[in-house]
């Protein structure tokens, strides 16, 4: 091979690196998708839960009372032929006792289980588009941060945004340490 092939070979490659132009602008590999939550009152508070863990909104139903439950259980309710845990969030937030009229059931999925929760008003759904996120302030307690992943400013109130799958976990964690097998 000639050397004058090798430095047009050279030239070629240094070429080509030079067309790819750098704009200086920052390249999004996953642009942000719009979420969706189900919004909802626990107490007198308001929470969320991001609509892909939402299977189902039961308004109509029969729990089941299931003894020796924790008493954040309010019992199971049949979907389906299954036997769904049913949880009172205002039990499980500790959030102040009301009575409402209206108590639809959430039917969620976390990985492979399937668990309901009560809760206290009817279920809007909401798209971050109508808001605004925000990371979870450092001023909450230890035992918020545990069930709650941020929060969403929207029509001028702040709702806590619930992660599911910890709460699962927390409570299969209580299970482990209170029942024995």
């Amino acid at each position: 091979m000639s050397r004058k092939t090798r430095k047009q070979r050279t030239k070629k490659k240094a070429h080509k690196v030079k067309e790819r132009k750098d704009t200086g602008m920052p390249v999004e590999k996953n642009k942000s998708k719009e979420h969706s939550f189900a919004v909802f009152d626990v107490g007198k508070e308001k929470f969320a839960i991001n609509l892909d863990s939402v299977t189902e909104i039961l308004h109509t139903f029969k729990i089941v009372s299931v003894p020796h439950l924790p008493r954040m259980f309010s019992g199971v309710v049949k979907l389906r032929g299954e036997s769904v845990p049913l949880i009172d969030l205002q039990t499980l937030l500790k959030e102040e006792k009301i009575e409402t009229e209206i108590r639809p059931c959430l039917i969620t999925k976390v990985g492979t289980k399937t668990m309901g929760f009560l809760v206290d008003s009817d279920v809007a759904i909401i798209t971050t588009g109508q808001g605004k996120l925000y990371p979870l302030p450092d001023s909450f307690a230890r035992e918020e941060g545990e069930f709650l992943e941020g929060i969403f400013w929207t029509d001028k109130t702040f709702v806590g945004i619930l992660k599911p799958k910890e709460m699962v976990e927390v409570l299969a964690q209580w299970r482990q340490e209170n029942e024995k097998i």
